[in-house]
């Protein structure tokens, strides 16, 4: 299961990220800039999506972090049990615990505060890169 969110989750930013790119540079924008913020909008989608999942929904999101950390024995093991203490989801049950629940919803409103300002940041973005391009000085 861990394998196929990796996957997934790589693939859907490497498809928004193209794709981004491909729009920005038909919108006639510099390559830089097309390269630069396309990349950026390639985290847009996932971000936002956990944000609003761990508002919405924080039993979920709970229960599926759980299945994707539970018996991880690399790196991302010890980072996930830290934050697992940090939001209190620990224990046989943790999406059922009320704590648990409200750290996360908190979590989902941060996070989603922070994804729709980065969208607004992406869509104000280019023109303004470009603008700063162009005056450079070319050496």
């Amino acid at each position: 299961m861990r394998r196929t969110f990796d996957v997934v989750s790589i693939g859907s930013y490497v498809l928004t990220a193209i794709v981004a790119v491909i729009v920005l540079l038909a919108l006639h924008h510099n390559f830089f800039t097309a390269f630069v913020v396309g990349m950026a909008w390639g985290a847009v989608p996932q971000g936002l999506a956990w944000g609003l999942a761990e508002l919405v929904a924080p039993g979920w999101v709970i229960r599926w972090r759980q299945k994707l950390i539970g018996g991880a024995g690399d790196v991302r093991k010890p980072v996930g049990d830290y934050f697992s203490r940090l939001f209190a989801t620990t224990g046989p049950e943790p999406w059922t615990s009320a704590e648990a629940r409200k750290r996360v919803r908190t979590l989902g409103v941060g996070l989603t505060v922070f994804w729709v300002v980065c969208l607004w940041l992406l869509v104000w973005l280019p023109p303004h890169l470009d603008s700063l391009l162009v005056l450079a000085p070319q050496t």
